[in-house]
């Protein structure tokens, strides 16, 4: 069993709309480099935005991890393809989460 699984994604994700919708709306000094958020926040909204584009990357990621055949093994850390790819992802997004609350916390 994977250390964390895909639900724990899911987690995360909501973790990162919750904490860069509340940076955004009560930092006045930040604003979105990324240029795909920025124009989705010009047409739906800051949290409309966050949550269209973070459901968009939800599918496509799920897609892509049930994609890789469970058999298929990593030996360098003896876990299937499936697993490793999962606890990648989810480790970016802890950092990602972690710094949104750095800026959050920067900034009080």
């Amino acid at each position: 069993m994977s250390l964390l699984n895909f639900k724990h994604f899911i987690f995360l994700s909501a973790l990162d709309i919750i904490t860069s919708w509340y940076a955004f709306t009560h930092i006045d000094s930040l604003y979105e480099l990324n240029p795909v958020y920025s124009k989705s926040f010009e047409i739906f909204g800051i949290l409309g935005g966050l949550i269209l584009i973070k459901l968009l990357g939800l599918m496509c990621l799920y897609t892509l991890i049930n994609m890789i055949r469970p058999e298929i093994k990593i030996n360098i850390v003896n876990k299937n393809g499936r697993e490793l790819g999962t606890f990648l992802i989810c480790s970016l997004m802890v950092f990602v989460v972690a710094n949104n609350i750095y800026q959050i916390i920067g900034t009080m």
